[in-house]
């Protein structure tokens, strides 16, 4: 069954090269689950390749299973079910199985997914044999593990409890309400009608997933029998009565006559959040999760786990020491690193995380509330001396003894909980979802982490990061003895302009946008795209220009967020003007308008906002526009411009202005067409079409339609709480700052180049772009030393020196040959796109016809051009945000294999095992 490689640059290696790419960018883009597009533009792309090397299908979802690889689990089992249904890759589907469903939730998932496609509702024969292989190398303790029996008893009790409470509150009803409570009262009750809903929703939700993915149902439905011990005990089967019975069945050990009448059950496994769960999140709880080890020698407390629960762990005031041996000695170990499968990127993001949560103005606080736990716990030894003389005795049981007769514990007359021999904080807090709230247990550390604790934090995250960075480099020994040049491009590539078309009036569908004449240039930026202001403009102060035919009024604000989500202001009609803490404008709204004064002119809103008098803990401002009356507009257009008045003029403006009075039609910079957003729903939708936000120096602007929000809420003091869910769903744990930031991964490849390529003679790192000085230079060298996080900061540093304003890349790279002065032996480009400088490459090849080039791309430019891109020897584009991008840089540069020789390592179409009747013959 052993099928050759298609012919680098063939049509057949294109497809190939197609579904990897396709592939590799769904496993960034669909989060949770796959919408029935993506899986249509998935299957295409598998059954191009199912013709050519059905085997390579499979490998693409070995290859982005594999945690040190990709570590995605979304894509490659929607790969593997769908084989189970082409009849070309269903032989594959057996053997791939094992390296994709890594644990038993992932095979209950793919078997639930693949029963659902086959015509019979059955699971295919190919994913039951699956099956059988990867149940019978499960241990009693994952299989223990992943048992729901219990799991769904106390959900199925949760929603029993709230159908009784339902019922209760239903039944209530029949009262007289208005005497009982009035008012007041029935929306109590109808408030806490929708909370009881709402969980029972959830519960019911939760009970049908677990229901799913009951293993007992898997075992029956695939005729599952070994390994005897882990099945008896998931399905709870009868002790055998006789010795001969036990012989048959096949369980490990001896027959025992005391067992008779009893069930088989798996031994209850020792996990660190069981552990959690049953004696409380305390010192000493983490104390002994931390040093206990399984019977093979492995912590039970796992690599990520440890680096989840970092924060917790730090809050529960465990001396240095023992987090030096237990905590950060594990996190520099090479093993478990390797193990583990983390990136430099998210070891940093971890560490930005934990200096943020844990800086100095917070420990400080921190300190404070320790002192007052340290004086009520003081408080509690007095109050027990005092009710328990000598007599009585001072031990547990005779404190809990008096706390039974007093009514409540002694401790919590001091605000205090007793958990597993420590003392919590009773703590009142709101729950999540709700207004309510309640009390709670919380750990106060009493000896909270210091500035040591904090130092040697910052030195294990920075040794773990270079440890990390250099697993996955291996050394690169270029053939030619020319130069090589290592080439970070920080420009962006040209943005789109686009014409409008006619203008619309109040009669007329919208064509064009909405107060923009026709013809006018304006740039492009689709839903979810963004861009960088100083690429677009130099100006300071812009002019948000909301232009509508409508009826009545639409409302129209700019809402502005801290770093934590906490709304600063807002800037609509109920607040015209916005000034910083030196009482200068900031922003400034124009009056309320109704509709458009004729059939041909619109209504237009203007909101004046000037950058450089933002205070700096302004991060994030949304641009939001919603109906105020319910009125559908006809048309309506939002654009940002340009504002070229005097600093006197600003200085004058104020709010509740004519903005007739007041023309600022300068240049445009970006448009949208809001008319689709606000007519949405029975009486028209809520309209958030952007956000403008800080990263480091710049502000960049990013178009949100895609998640924009259909909800009632209409007015401005109603929308407030919907736009501050959606900033929290947008700057979730400051992804934008860290995890997805294009440069800062774009740095760390940088420096892992340098590791790689650094024992060649004639190896230059260069940076390039536009320079915020005019008469800086446009290409500087970057001096590397190999320290990670230093070299990281340095890049960022130089980054500062530019803008993010479009370079052709051909222009750069001839001026890399001047400056270098000698034809070049190898260029490798980290860039925020996959722009290709064909003609530049073609004339240095003629220098050096063995010249190598490669491109790697930091943004995912090159999986919306890769169709367009030239498979040629010597060249070579790779998706920066991968982590195999290296090695697979390290082939294609020493003649090893391209990106589909590397992912068809990862399954062979030989791992296919024959049947027993084929073998014989």
């Amino acid at each position: 069954m052993d099928v050759d490689m298609p012919t680098p640059g063939s049509p057949e290696h294109k497809a190939c090269v197609s579904l990897v790419y396709k592939a590799l960018a769904l496993s960034m883009q669909a989060k949770g689950t796959m919408k029935e597009d993506q899986i249509a533009e998935l299957k295409a792309e598998m059954l191009k390749v199912a013709k050519i090397c059905p085997s390579f299908v499979l490998a693409v979802g070995c290859w982005l299973r594999n945690k040190k690889e990709v570590g995605n689990k979304l894509i490659p089992t929607q790969l593997l079910i769908q084989c189970t249904v082409v009849p070309e890759l269903r032989p594959f589907v057996r053997a791939a199985a094992p390296k994709i469903l890594l644990i038993p939730s992932d095979l209950i998932e793919a078997c639930g997914l693949a029963r659902q496609l086959s015509e019979n509702n059955k699971i295919p024969a190919c994913m039951r044999k699956a099956a059988c292989d990867i149940m019978g190398t499960l241990t009693p303790y994952s299989a223990a593990k992943y048992d729901t029996t219990r799991k769904r008893k106390t959900t199925k009790a949760k929603i029993d409890t709230c159908k009784a409470a339902l019922a209760d509150l239903a039944a209530a009803e029949g009262g007289d309400v208005k005497r009982a409570g009035g008012r007041k009262d029935r929306l109590n009750k109808e408030k806490r009608k929708r909370e009881l809903e709402k969980t029972l929703k959830e519960k019911e939700a939760k009970f049908r997933k677990l229901a799913d993915g009951d293993l007992r149902q898997l075992i029956r439905t695939c005729h599952i029998q070994n390994p005897p011990d882990v099945i008896c005990g998931l399905l709870r089967k009868k002790y055998p009565e006789s010795a001969e019975a036990f012989k048959r069945s096949g369980l490990s050990g001896d027959w025992s006559q005391e067992k008779v009448g009893s069930k088989v059950r798996l031994p209850v496994p020792v996990t660190w959040d069981r552990e959690l769960s049953e004696y409380g999140n305390c010192p000493n709880t983490w104390q002994a999760i931390l040093e206990h080890k399984t019977e093979n020698g492995m912590f039970s407390c796992p690599y990520m786990a440890l680096l989840r629960n970092m924060r917790n762990i730090l809050l529960m005031g465990l001396p240095l020491k023992f987090l030096q041996k237990y905590v950060f000695d594990r996190l520099v170990d090479l093993k478990q690193l390797r193990g583990s499968g983390q990136t430099p990127t998210s070891l940093g993001h971890c560490l930005d995380l934990l200096e943020k949560e844990f800086d100095p103005e917070k420990r400080a606080e921190l300190k404070v509330k320790s002192t007052e736990h340290i004086k009520n716990i003081f408080s509690f030894y007095k109050v027990r001396d005092r009710l328990c003389a000598d007599i009585i005795g001072r031990d547990e049981k005779i404190t809990g003894l008096v706390g039974e007769y007093l009514g409540k514990p002694i401790w919590a007359t001091c605000g205090l909980f007793y958990v597993n021999g420590c003392f919590l904080a009773s703590v009142m807090t709101k729950i999540r979802g709700s207004t309510r709230e309640r009390e709670r247990k919380m750990c106060i550390p009493l000896n909270p982490p210091d500035d040591e604790i904090m130092s040697t934090l910052k030195a294990t995250f920075t040794k773990a990061i270079q440890l990390a960075a250099e697993v996955g480099v291996a050394p690169i020994k270029m053939a030619s003895d020319k130069p090589t040049v290592v080439w970070m491009d920080v420009s962006n590539p040209p943005l789109a302009l686009k014409e409008t078309g006619d203008a619309p009036d109040e009669g007329s569908a919208p064509t064009g946008l909405c107060g923009v004449p026709k013809g006018t240039p304006v740039i492009d930026v689709t839903p979810g795209m963004e861009v960088t202001l100083n690429e677009i403009t130099t100006h300071q102060r812009l002019n948000l220009e909301l232009n509508y035919f409508a009826a009545s009024y639409i409302d129209y604000n700019l809402m502005a967020y801290d770093k934590d989500g906490k709304s600063l202001w807002n800037s609509t009609f109920s607040n015209m003007t916005v000034k910083n803490k030196n009482g200068e404008n900031v922003a400034i709204h124009c009056r309320d308008i109704c509709g458009n004064p004729s059939s041909t002119k619109p209504a237009t809103r203007t909101l004046h906002l000037d950058m450089s008098a933002l205070e700096d803990n302004v991060f994030a401002m949304l641009v939001t526009a919603q109906n105020y009356s319910g009125t559908k507009p006809k048309s309506a257009a939002v654009t940002l411009r340009e504002c070229h008045c005097s600093d006197d003029e600003f200085k004058g403006l104020h709010g509740g202005h004519n903005p007739d009075s007041h023309d600022c039609k300068a240049k445009i910079l970006l448009g949208c067409d809001l008319t689709a957003q606000l007519n949405t729903g029975e009486r028209g939708g809520t309209a958030i079409y952007g956000v403008l936000y800080r990263s480091g120096q710049d502000w960049l602007f990013r178009n949100i339609l895609d998640q924009s929000l259909e909800g009632e809420s209409r007015m401005a003091h109603e929308i407030e709480k919907t736009v501050g869910s959606m900033f929290k769903k947008l700057f979730a744990e400051g992804a934008l700052a860290s995890t997805v930031d294009p440069n800062r991964v774009g740095f760390l490849r940088l420096c892992q180049l340098y590791q790689a390529l650094k024992k060649n003679d004639k190896l230059k790192i260069v940076m390039s772009g536009i320079p915020r000085e005019k008469d800086a230079d446009t290409l500087i060298e970057v001096p590397l030393t190999g320290n990670y996080m230093e070299d990281v900061e340095l890049c960022r540093s130089l980054k500062k020196k530019f803008t993010d304003k479009a370079v052709p890349p051909g222009e750069t790279l001839q001026k890399i040959r001047d400056t270098v002065g000698s034809p070049l032996g190898c260029v490798v480009r980290v860039a925020n796109n996959a722009h290709y400088p064909a003609d530049t490459v073609e004339a240095l090849r003629k220098e050096n016809k063995d010249m190598q080039y490669a491109c790697i791309d930091m943004k995912g430019h090159i999986f919306e051009v890769f169709h367009s891109l030239p498979l040629v020897p010597g060249t070579v584009f790779l998706p920066g945000a991968n982590e195999s991008c290296l090695a697979i840089l390290r082939n294609a540069l020493i003649g090893g294999g391209d990106i589909v020789s590397h992912v068809d390592s990862f399954f062979k179409a030989t791992e296919v095992k024959k049947p027993e009747k084929q073998q014989q013959e």
